[in-house]
């Protein structure tokens, strides 16, 4: 097989390290006239790269001897002093040896994988933990590669091997009468694993919410404060605030970590009746944004509009959170009457009050929607596709009217779409679409 290689760790440092995994990958000592005494009996060792009768490079040098590598193959992995100029050259030197080539993306973990040193789970949790920009996001990725999905998998595996065992046991004695409880058997066990793994489908919806984040719009009339409690929830300025009507006329963005959790926040354009072109645009957007974020915060800075605000959501039909702004300005009575009436919460941006309250508010908002029923199984679409195929064919079998050979093949298709998922049964396609998704170097 072909040694490739790639860089395994971005520049920015002192030191790049470059990884080779292959059959030949010794020959790469022998490029660069490195003694093999010291590369046969040393699995770390400081060098001298030759080539050309130049010196290209002082490095360190490790060496993973197969099986003992995370490909299982010959590995090693070369650090270089991190200047570009060096790894150019390196990069272009190590590719004209023969049988040597630059990796694939996700090339040496589809090795690892095909060498048995990793299961498929395993390898999705790897891309995953990369990937994690969020506290939550990590657990789901660590739950993947650390944790016991893989096992899970092989438990509802068995238990769908168990049922078919119970119906060849049926077709080899076809001319017996089968008896009842043994076709109840099968019927129970794969009553119980598709509501399991109905529960699980629900549950990916939330680890959707965790790993692509919690859209939340904040939404009003012009000046009401929505740039301003943007600003302050992001902790820098991010939008203009200014008491001209209108500033904002696109959406802004901004992501914020919450106890773990990724959550976007738009500012939009104030809601108004405008005849300015581009504000006609932004409110358009504004409304846009609402009716697909899954959380929006509604604001207004006069008692009288509170009601207006309540009603106006209701077209929007998601989740919401009423504010009301600038208290500073506003008697206090009032406030707690429309508190008791609508649940309104009470803040003030400019004098930094009750923000607090509002930030817990909008977590539990958060929380409510990232829940998870149970320790998480289905984490990527690929096993969401093939844990719902599985529950489609074994929600397909009536044994009241089903010949035994025909549940006996649902359940056997059942197996497949388990064995696919943990990676027991899978094609060319179905690697190279799962591999292409990582970097380059893993």
């Amino acid at each position: 097989m072909e040694t490739i290689f790639a860089p395994i760790c971005p520049l920015g440092g002192s030191v790049v390290s470059i990884r080779f995994s292959g059959d030949n990958v010794f020959d790469l000592f022998d490029f660069f006239k490195i003694s093999k005494e010291i590369y046969l009996n040393k699995s770390l060792f400081f060098t001298k790269l030759h080539y050309k009768n130049k010196i290209l490079d002082e490095v360190i040098v490790k060496v993973f001897k197969k099986p003992n590598s995370f490909t299982g193959e010959d590995v090693i992995e070369i650090d270089l002093h991190a200047s570009r100029l060096i790894l150019k050259d390196f990069l272009n030197i190590v590719s004209k040896i023969p049988n040597f080539r630059f990796a694939t993306n996700g090339e040496f973990s589809k090795r690892a994988f095909l060498n048995g040193k990793i299961n498929l789970i395993k390898t999705e949790g790897i891309n995953a933990i990369i990937r994690a920009e969020t506290e939550q996001q990590r657990k789901i990725a660590n739950e993947m590669f650390f944790g016991n999905i893989n096992s899970k998998y092989k438990n509802i595996r068995q238990q769908l091997i168990n049922a078919m065992s119970f119906v060849e046991t049926q077709i080899d004695f076809a001319e017996e009468e089968v008896p009842d409880d043994v076709i109840e058997d099968i019927k129970q066990i794969t009553n119980n694993l598709i509501k399991e793994m109905n529960v699980c489908l629900e549950d990916k919806k939330a680890i959707d919410k965790i790993n692509q984040g919690i859209s939340i719009a904040i939404i009003g009339n012009p000046n009401v404060g929505k740039s301003s409690l943007l600003n302050w929830l992001a902790k820098r300025e991010i939008a203009i605030v200014s008491p001209i009507a209108g500033t904002t006329r696109d959406v802004l963005s901004i992501d914020v970590d919450l106890d773990g959790y990724k959550t976007t926040f738009f500012d939009t354009a104030g809601i108004r009746e405008s005849e300015d072109l581009i504000e006609k645009e932004g409110i358009k957007r504004a409304k846009n944004i609402a009716k697909d974020a899954d959380l929006c915060i509604f604001i207004c800075d006069k008692i009288e509009d509170c009601d207006k605000i309540i009603n106006e959501s209701k077209t929007y039909n998601n989740d919401a959170i009423f504010v009301l702004n600038k208290t500073d300005l506003i008697d206090g009575k009032m406030i707690k009457n429309e508190f008791k009436k609508n649940n309104v919460i009470s803040i003030s941006v400019l004098k930094q009050e009750n923000l607090d309250e509002l930030l817990n508010i909008i977590k539990q908002k958060v929380l409510e929607k990232v829940e998870l029923k149970q320790n998480p199984l289905v984490v990527n679409e690929r096993q969401e596709i093939l844990l719902k195929q599985c529950v489609e064919v074994l929600s397909s079998i009536n044994f009241d009217t089903m010949q035994i050979e025909i549940i006996g093949e649902n359940i056997r298709i059942a197996i497949d779409k388990i064995s696919e998922i943990i990676g027991q049964i899978y094609t060319d396609d179905i690697l190279d679409n799962i591999f292409s998704k990582f970097c380059i170097g893993k």
